[in-house]
């Protein structure tokens, strides 16, 4: 019986405007939107490069005073954005108690700003559920209005078999043109830019249209649960849009404002400003240390290379001093960053949306986690670059050293942290689902069908 009410439902339901209307979103705007994402993915691809020639010949020069490393862009960055095309991707790492100076990835355009690209994670998470609750929002309410549903229980057909019937076919009417349109997208994306990902990559990709394929259930199951609950069709799509509007929109902002006041993100301001501090404190010591060393010099004849070599001595002990405490302070900013965004998504989590976007930015590589370990990583590796120029510079010259130290490499999260850290999010999906059918379940056992 589940089987024929699922084949009604899905033969009802694609003879619908509704379901022309889906298609095209489907094959159009998400081709589109993927078309768009890919050629700006080439864009940011050949500004990577450029920096990273530039900073390989900026680091060959022994009398330079910064270094700039550079963070490659996630594979997957072009179907799922997350913060890859804001994020610090290159970072210029400062000598001297100076805030190191992030640079952002390349903007496409002038206009990129204004008209934000819209991928997978925009459109999965707010076209897709909206698109979910419009297919189903009359699943039941409307089969009451029509008086169909009245017939319907006049045969030896259970209330269970009717709603997993209707949740079954009114989710393969949506996963139908929605795995035509993510082929497409996929065939794109590939000619596009000629990205051929890693084995890990494809995993990740996988696992992410099975979380779009939960999510459109999950939301299949809000509009027949809210169905169930109203009389009207009207009062459906009445009490859906609102549903929509909260998990979409309110919760997740919400949820950022309630980690804003539980953890609130050190002032940037304020760091800036030690950082300034620990600077002048190291400059005017060095500028008193050199002039006692002088003064003390001259009463007792050094030698003029004595004097300098206990100021070299102090200058790079206290540099040293001065990069370490400067570059704990940053990390201590980034880790309040991270608290406050971890509290986020955890409060966030009550929100289907919120739970889709966290599993699918986090699987592509392109969240605040990859993020922090670039400017961990980046940190230690100029306090070692510098370090190692300063202790050796009377054993080799520096163009040796130089020469000899390895260059600055990122790779992707490995897939195993991945998953680990996209596990909530994903687990979230099919429990919520199944609560909600379960309800549906409970409320239709005592519908009211005159």
């Amino acid at each position: 019986m589940i089987i024929r009410m699922m084949s009604k439902e899905f033969l009802q339901s694609i003879t619908t405007l509704r379901f022309l209307t889906l298609v095209l979103i489907c094959c159009l705007l998400l081709p589109a939107s993927i078309s768009v994402l890919s050629n700006n993915y080439l864009n940011e691809m050949e500004d990577y490069q450029g920096r990273r020639s530039s900073a390989e010949r900026a680091q060959n020069d022994p009398e330079a005073y910064s270094l700039t490393v550079n963070r490659p862009f996630p594979q997957l960055s072009a179907l799922f954005n997350g913060v890859s095309l804001k994020a610090v991707n290159s970072i210029e790492l400062r000598t001297a108690g100076r805030w190191n100076r992030p640079i952002s990835a390349a903007t496409p355009s002038i206009t990129a700003d204004l008209f934000p690209a819209v991928d997978l994670t925009f459109i999965a998470g707010v076209v897709l559920s909206l698109m979910a609750l419009m297919i189903s929002f009359d699943a039941v309410s409307g089969e009451k209005v029509k008086g169909t549903l009245k017939l319907l229980l006049s045969n030896s057909v259970s209330r269970a078999s009717i709603v997993l019937g209707k949740w079954l076919g009114l989710t393969l009417v949506i996963l139908f043109p929605l795995s035509v349109g993510l082929i497409i997208s996929l065939l794109l994306f590939f000619g596009i830019t000629g990205v051929g990902l890693s084995g890990g990559n494809w995993i990740a990709l996988g696992l992410q249209f099975g979380a779009i394929f939960l999510f459109v259930g999950l939301f299949t199951a809000i509009g027949i649960t809210i169905s169930s609950f109203t009389s009207t069709p009207t009062r459906s799509i009445f009490v859906c849009l609102i549903v929509w509007g909260l998990l979409a929109f309110i919760v997740p902002q919400a949820s950022l404002a309630a980690a804003d006041v539980a953890a609130p993100v050190p002032v940037v301001q304020q760091v800036e400003r030690t950082l300034r501090s620990y600077f002048t404190e190291y400059a005017r010591d060095i500028h008193e240390f050199s002039k006692e060393q002088y003064t003390r010099g001259r009463a007792e004849g050094w030698e003029f290379e004595r004097v300098r070599a206990a100021y070299r001595d102090r200058l790079f002990n206290g540099w040293m001093d001065n990069l370490r405490r400067s570059n704990n302070l940053e990390r201590e900013f980034w880790l309040g960053v991270e608290n406050n965004e971890r509290l986020g998504r955890v409060v966030s989590m009550v929100s289907p949306v919120a739970c889709l976007s966290q599993a699918l930015i986090t699987l592509a590589d392109t969240g605040m986690e990859s993020q922090r370990e670039f400017l961990k990583r980046a940190y230690d590796y100029g306090e070692r670059f510098y370090g190692e120029l300063w202790l050796r510079r009377g054993e080799r010259s520096s163009e040796e050293i130089i020469e000899s130290f390895p260059r600055f490499e990122f790779r992707e999260t490995a897939l195993p942290d991945r998953l680990l850290a996209a596990a909530a999010p994903m687990a979230v999906l099919p429990v919520l689902g199944v609560v909600l059918l379960f309800g549906a379940v409970a409320r239709f056992n005592n519908y009211d069908v005159r």
